[in-house]
């Protein structure tokens, strides 16, 4: 069996040949700096990269890509075809900027794809953030599974795509989808669900300590807009794939989701309960709501 060892600063690919491994480390290791991406392709096998300095040092955060200040356009590519990856830390993960006050963020970006793959990335104590160019999107497609758990997910810009029968969850505390005013350069963060004629695809959201409360808290903020959209390609048969939003089961919360324009289809808002009764099945779940459409 070979070793395989985490380069922050060389392209790498995890194939078969490694086996399962198992990695100890800083974040700094296990981080990524742009242009050297990381490619996954080992059916059967896993790759798990703990770190153990995670909110114990001052340099704690995971970053793909690692920020810089001078350069061309920064781009990291983590492409895991095949095989199950778990990051596990207790200090943040940064995909696709360093922060959300990095002064170097406006030309990075990452593009995180996963496909026939389970990829899970834990921060229970900490936060992972979500951010970069409108180049920025995070992937989950043909029947690839994508976990993002942490304390807080800030998601700042970019895209979260799902199809296939592929799912993103998302697990937290506490989930923000909004720009901050240093990120104007960047896209509006959006939830794209491919809904489809025979595909199944979904985007599940939950407290892990408590699935009855929600990690979400919708308001009636006009800026926040299109947050969870169904994208269709303007085919009426395509409608399977669903949102599922636990935690949310009645009261304002649900109200202002359904009604003020988080929801959305092919990029249109839909505002106002009529609009949104007209348009989408809500189905009650164990702790919450599915969503999906007509």
């Amino acid at each position: 069996m070979t070793d395989f060892r985490w380069a922050p600063n060389t392209e790498q690919t995890y194939n078969s040949s490694f086996g399962n491994t198992s990695l100890t480390g800083t974040a700094t290791q296990f981080s990524k700096q742009y242009n050297r991406g990381f490619i996954m392709t080992a059916p059967g096998n896993s790759l798990t990269l703990n770190v153990f300095d995670g909110g114990m040092s001052d340099n704690t955060t995971v970053q793909w890509p690692v920020p810089q200040n001078e350069g061309e356009y920064k781009k990291l590519n983590m492409l895991f075809n095949q095989g199950t990856f778990t990051l596990r830390t207790k200090g943040d993960i940064s995909l696709g900027v360093g922060s959300p006050d990095s002064k170097f963020s406006d030309e990075e970006h990452i593009y995180l794809d996963v496909s026939e793959s389970n990829v899970s990335l834990i921060s229970d104590e900490s936060r992972i953030i979500i951010g970069g160019t409108e180049g920025s999107i995070i992937k989950s497609h043909y029947t690839g599974s994508l976990l993002l758990q942490a304390a807080q997910i800030d998601f700042i810009s970019g895209t979260i795509h799902c199809e296939g029968n592929a799912d993103v969850k998302c697990a937290a505390l506490s989930i923000v989808a909004a720009q901050t005013s240093d990120d104007l350069l960047h896209c509006n963060p959006v939830f794209n669900l491919i809904a489809d004629e025979i595909d199944n695809p979904s985007i599940e959201f939950w407290n892990p300590l408590d699935k009855s409360k929600s990690p979400w808290h919708f308001t009636e903020n006009k800026n926040e807009k299109e947050i969870f959209n169904f994208i269709t390609f303007d085919r009426q048969q395509n409608k399977n794939g669903c949102f599922i939003f636990n935690g949310i089961t009645n009261g304002n919360n649900r109200d202002n989701l359904m009604t003020n324009g988080y929801l959305a289809i092919d990029g249109n808002p839909v505002i106002g309960s009529d609009n949104a009764n007209k348009l989408f099945n809500v189905t009650p779940t164990g702790s919450g709501i599915k969503i999906s459409l007509k």
